[in-house]
């Protein structure tokens, strides 16, 4: 106040109009300084009125320094005030002058250090701005800006200032990565910050390498989604750890950091390997150690986080998304999970660490845990002030609920879970602003999934429609902002999207038929220009599967039988190089069953012959022993019926009646199980009508070779 009461006075004397104007600028600095200790919206308002004042009195053409001084003072109490109050009316009212301060002395060499210092405010201005917002301008101004003060800050003769701006420029660069050029951008950012960690080090400037870790941290997160996925996780891990050993980070920043270092973690859990045989198994523990790990941080940043703070929905919001990558980091066929970090032991709150070994969950556990961290996060009021974070928690809602779908048995309560994930990711994808165009692409890509999964409990020809629909709008923005090339996202799709076309012609007659198996192929093998089998073995064998019942489809169309069984018997034989009977026990069964109905397809054709319906037996007597009684009864009677037909067959052909013997065999053994099944009570859920249709089926398949062995 002492000095408020001392520049008022000045201004109470006779001065010339450059005078009152320093004496104004001044009093507005003491304002500004007030702020800092009580009635901070007050005093900003204050000062903010002194520079207005202050620059009535000078022009940029008079004294263009003086004019620039004062506009950069206005500049930032703005800044000041935006962190208050109307955040992006103050941030545009602050960057307008910054620029109006750049122009009024941007021909005068004296001033060059002045300059420099605005071209860090407006750097740091646009910044802020393009946090909030999404104008890749501002991105752009802020890279500009500090390369511009970069220019008189050099390393030699301002060495921590320079340091500064390299820090700043690191951010700005990681900023714009997120919006174009993401590869070569947040290799700027990483290079950026690791030229200001040559001066900002932890024995000097702890603050501040703590400060530069973190960006660091944030450019190879940001690296890590378009090259090099484990290695830049990894250094985003390092470098949020060396953050979290300095000495200087507040509760508030300690949380931040430790949020930050959750979703990093995640992203390795999440990334891909290419290991094979033991290596591989070795990739799938350590997924599961860096999703593990990802826990604990959310987990331990709840701990600082206030009850309805923002900062809670954001960490609440990465702790379902770590729970979510530890329930994929184990295999399909691991059906019985036990993990330490599963579900809150009795007693213990939600968003609590658990103690090791007090809990035992499975998978749909771990799922369950991610959709009550999603819906905390939602539940928290300031989120629905910030649309992109809310409708990013509601897309991950959806997402949580659709993997409880794949887990859930009843076909009841899938539908009740995709109906719900799919109005869910509706919602968000109506908040995302038409900007956020692969924020909404990925919203489209999850009801892709969500529509397909409904397709199989209700209204397919519907479902599967809506899932294609949402493929291809996912797709038109992936090209978009990829070119033409493959990515995993848009192989992703292109499975999905063949499930449908498959899916869909299953369900019709007519013309129309063929064409949707011809575009599941297309599908599939769009797909496999990505997924590899050296890099993406389960992908690659899963397409494989699909793949083959585009063209057993197309076979069955009469669509150049010969060539389509061709292809499904190829695509079989390279997805068994990856089912093995010994690692994937099920999935080989089934590659099995696709390669012998392929074969028989090829038979059918007029190609092979006896000789593929014996290939096709073998096949099937294959499955058969992954699909014993006690546990697998009604696909070991789909085999067994499938086999008899293939007995018949072969003994149509060469007239031997012992084959008929065999498909008799078959044929009872199915029909005493199918009848079994219909009768008895230890499988629920089962199609019974559909059990009396196989069944039947069965009984016209003995008549008809009894009568044969008669003749």
């Amino acid at each position: 106040m002492k000095a408020i009461d001392i520049y008022r006075r000045m201004l109470d004397l006779e001065m010339d109009q450059s005078q009152r104007a320093r004496a104004l600028n001044k009093l507005g600095h003491a304002f500004v300084e007030l702020a800092g200790q009580a009635h901070p919206q007050e005093n900003l308002h204050s000062a903010l009125e002194a520079y207005r004042e202050a620059l009535q009195l000078t022009s940029a053409g008079d004294l263009p320094v003086q004019y620039a001084t004062i506009q950069n003072s206005l500049g930032k109490a703005h800044q000041a005030l935006a962190r208050l109050l109307d955040r992006s009316t103050n941030l545009e009212l602050a960057k307008s002058a910054f620029q109006e301060a750049l122009l009024a002395v941007s021909d005068i060499p004296e001033s060059r250090e002045l300059q420099a210092s605005v071209q860090v405010n407006l750097g740091d201005v646009c910044s802020s701005l393009a946090e909030a917002g999404e104008d890749l301008e501002d991105c752009r101004r802020a890279v500009e800006a500090y390369q511009e003060a970069l220019k008189v800050r050099g390393a030699k003769s301002h060495s921590r200032e320079w340091a500064a701006v390299q820090s700043r420029l690191g951010a700005a660069y990681r900023r714009l990565g997120e919006r174009e050029d993401k590869e070569v951008n947040c290799r700027k950012a990483i290079e950026a910050c690791r030229e200001a960690l040559t001066v900002h080090t932890g024995e000097r400037f702890p603050e501040e390498h703590s400060l530069d870790q973190i960006r660091l941290g944030n450019a190879h997160l940001a690296l890590s989604e378009a090259q090099d996925a484990q290695e830049n996780c990894r250094q985003a891990i390092q470098a949020y750890q060396t953050a979290l050993a300095g000495p200087t980070l507040s509760p508030g920043e300690y949380a931040a950091v430790q949020n930050n270092l959750g979703i990093a973690c995640t992203a390795l859990a999440e990334a891909d390997g290419d290991g094979e045989g033991e290596e591989a198994k070795e990739e799938e523990e350590g997924r599961r150690a860096a999703a593990r790990r990802a826990t604990a941080a959310c987990l331990e940043a709840l701990r600082f986080r206030g009850p309805a703070s923002l900062a809670r929905a954001s960490s609440e919001n990465n702790l379902g998304n770590a729970y979510l990558a530890m329930a994929r980091s184990f295999s399909g066929s691991d059906q019985s999970v036990r993990e330490e970090a599963a579900s809150p032991a009795e007693g213990t709150e939600a968003g609590q660490e658990v103690p090791a070994g007090e809990t035992a969950g499975n998978r749909k556990a771990l799922v369950q845990q991610a959709l009550a961290a999603y819906q905390r996060a939602l539940a928290v009021p300031a989120l629905r002030d910030q649309p992109s974070q809310y409708a990013a928690a509601l897309s991950n809602l959806g997402e949580a609920q659709l993997a409880l779908a794949e887990e859930e048995e009843s076909p009841e309560g899938q539908r009740d879970l995709c109906k719900r994930a799919i109005q869910a990711l509706e919602e968000a994808g109506t908040i995302y602003s038409p900007r956020s165009d692969l924020d909404r692409a990925r919203v489209a890509e999850k009801l892709c999934l969500a529509y397909l999964i409904l397709a199989g409990v209700e209204s397919r020809a519907w479902c599967c429609s809506r899932a294609l629909k949402a493929g291809e709008d996912a797709l038109e923005v992936r090209r978009a902002w990829e070119g033409a090339g493959h990515s995993a996202r848009a192989a992703s799709l292109h499975k999905l999207m063949a499930m449908a076309y498959n899916l869909l012609a299953d369900d019709i007659r007519g013309p129309d038929r063929a064409e949707y198996y011809a575009q599941g192929a297309k599908a599939c093998r769009e797909a496999l220009q990505v997924y590899t089998r050296e890099r993406h073995k389960e992908d690659y064998a899963e397409l494989q599967t699909i793949l083959c019942s585009s063209l057993l489809g197309l076979a069955a169309c009469g669509e150049d039988a010969a060539r389509s069984g061709r292809g499904a018997v190829e695509a079989c034989r390279e997805a068994l190089q990856v089912y093995s009977l010994h690692d994937h026990p099920l999935d080989h069964a089934l590659a099995k069953r696709s390669l012998a109905h392929s074969l028989m397809a090829l038979a059918e054709s007029g190609e092979g012959g006896g000789a593929k319906l014996q290939e096709a037996i073998a096949a099937y007597q294959e499955a058969l022993q992954v699909y014993q009684p006690s546990s697998f009864p009604l696909e070991r009677a789909d085999v067994e019926k499938d086999l008899g037909y293939a007995w018949a067959r072969l003994a149509e052909q060469t007239g031997d009646q012992e084959g008929l013997r065999e498909a008799l065999r078959c044929y009872r053994r199915a029909l005493k199980a199918y009848s079994d099944l219909h009768s008895g009570h230890q499988f629920d859920g089962l199609d019974r009508e559909g059990l009396q249709e196989r069944a039947e089926g069965c009984r016209r398949a003995i008549r008809t070779c009894k009568k044969a062995l008669k003749r």
